[in-house]
């Protein structure tokens, strides 16, 4: 089940990304994503347990990816598959954009799965130094399939 994040849910999630981020959002900036009114904050439950959880931001018909997380023991079973597809339904944008390490095989192949395409580089951008790869997602190019299926 995927619903919105609550301020009971903070203390999964920071564990969540603790887990998957060695240069993550702080306990206090997760927080104040609860609060934000443009915000959105999404989380996978399974066995009454946070396993997942998404971040983003819509702004101006641009949905914004910011952080999607998955417990280790969950990766690779379509969890963040299903919370991107739910912060794209929740935001309703035509355009969706990120930014994913270079280095983030993974994520970068999920993105790729769902329509999103690498449109540039952003370097240094991380605190330790990698770079970014910009990825947008664009519901009005008719070769796009929005919301993606899965």
């Amino acid at each position: 089940m995927i619903r919105n994040a609550t301020v009971e849910d903070l203390q999964e999630i920071v564990r969540i990304e603790q887990a998957s981020q060695s240069h993550g959002w702080t306990p206090q900036q997760l927080a104040e994503e609860l609060e934000r009114s443009n915000g959105h904050m999404l989380v996978a439950i399974a066995d009454k347990s946070v396993i997942g959880f998404v971040v983003g931001w819509s702004v101006a018909q641009e949905t914004h990816i910011l952080d999607v997380a998955v417990c280790p023991s969950r990766r690779r079973t379509g969890i963040g598959r299903a919370l991107v597809n739910a912060l794209l339904r929740a935001c309703g944008n035509p355009v969706a954009l990120l930014e994913v390490r270079a280095s983030n095989g993974a994520a970068r192949r999920l993105y790729e799965s769902l329509g999103f395409q690498i449109v540039g580089k952003r370097e240094n951008y991380y605190k330790d130094g990698e770079g970014a790869l910009l990825m947008t997602l664009d519901s009005t190019n008719p070769e796009v399939i929005f919301l993606g299926k899965g």
